[in-house]
C-alpha cells in the first residue's frame, strides 16, 4: 500500500484472517490531515483547556 502522508509505514502481516488491528483507522487519519479537520476544529470550537470542574 502506498504510504501516505502520516509519519506510519504500512506493514504486510503473515495471518490468513483478512483482519487489521487497526480496521482501517489510518486511511481516515490521512483523509483528516488532508482536508485540514483539526485545524477548522481548532478554529471553529471552543475547546477547553484542562480538566473537568
Amino acid at each position: 500500500m502506498a504510504q501516505g502522508i502520516l509519519p506510519f509505514k504500512y506493514e504486510t502481516e503473515k495471518n490468513t484472517t483478512g483482519m487489521t488491528a487497526l480496521a482501517g483507522l489510518p486511511a481516515y487519519l490521512d483523509l483528516v490531515q488532508v482536508i485540514g479537520l483539526r485545524k477548522s476544529i481548532e478554529k471553529h470550537l471552543k475547546v477547553r483547556n484542562g480538566g473537568q470542574v
